[in-house]
């Protein structure tokens, strides 16, 4: 089943050459039941761009070499020529939202590659090579697609309880302000971040001292499936 779309448009180091990647950090379990939210940089209606960051805890020092995102697939693979999305990388404190001076839009530009998985979309940004310092961070990666030749997608949920993800409409089109609120479903009146995530995926190299720990317990993509 897919996932029902809220808020439419339409309806309103030396390392880095020796190791080979692995996963840092894995909320890839999309669920296609609850909504979706939107996540998306529309050139022609700029008013309704809308972006989502997550929370992500790097355990060590990571060389961020790929970040991905799963979106539904409502328009029979449209999406598969899409090439740009905005990479935003903020650093959080826990217990608080992203500041008002940390600018979805004028996030980092990338080439993206899309996967049609079937129903859904994986949106990936590859080649990337961002170094994080250990430490606790809000990313997201927003796709940039014109309503008018594109259509619509919607980023889908991981079923995580009581995290944190964040969400932003610039242009105050929806009506929820201009500054970043904690991810919101209509539909039954609560905080999407209750018990939802964004589903993400990020990988890259560890610190050479956290190879051993992703070796023995996978620490560093500990998130829970």
């Amino acid at each position: 089943m897919k996932a029902k779309a809220i808020l439419g448009l339409v309806a309103v180091v030396g390392l880095t050459t020796a190791a080979t990647a692995t996963v840092l950090w894995d909320q890839s379990n999309y669920d296609t039941g609850p909504n979706a939210l939107i996540d998306q940089e529309f050139g022609d209606f700029p008013t309704y761009s809308s972006y989502h960051v997550t929370d992500v805890v790097a355990d060590a020092d990571w060389t961020v070499q790929s970040v991905s995102v799963f979106f539904t697939d409502q328009n029979d693979g449209l999406w598969t020529s899409l090439t740009q999305a905005r990479l935003n990388v903020f650093n959080w404190v826990p217990g608080s939202l992203p500041l008002a001076s940390d600018d979805p839009a004028a996030g980092t530009v990338v080439d993206v590659v899309v996967t049609d998985l079937g129903e859904e979309l994986q949106i990936t940004a590859d080649n990337l090579d961002l170094d994080l310092t250990a430490g606790t961070y809000w990313v997201g990666l927003t796709p940039m697609a014109d309503f008018g030749p594109m259509d619509q997608e919607f980023h889908l949920p991981a079923p995580i309880v009581n995290d944190n993800n964040a969400w932003r409409n610039p242009g105050n089109a929806f009506g929820f302000g201009t500054d970043w609120i904690y991810a919101y479903v209509v539909d039954d009146e609560g905080l999407w971040e209750d018990t939802w995530e964004a589903s993400l995926l990020i990988e890259g190299i560890p610190a050479p001292g956290a190879l051993a720990l992703l070796g023995l317990a996978g620490l560093v993509s500990r998130r829970r499936r």
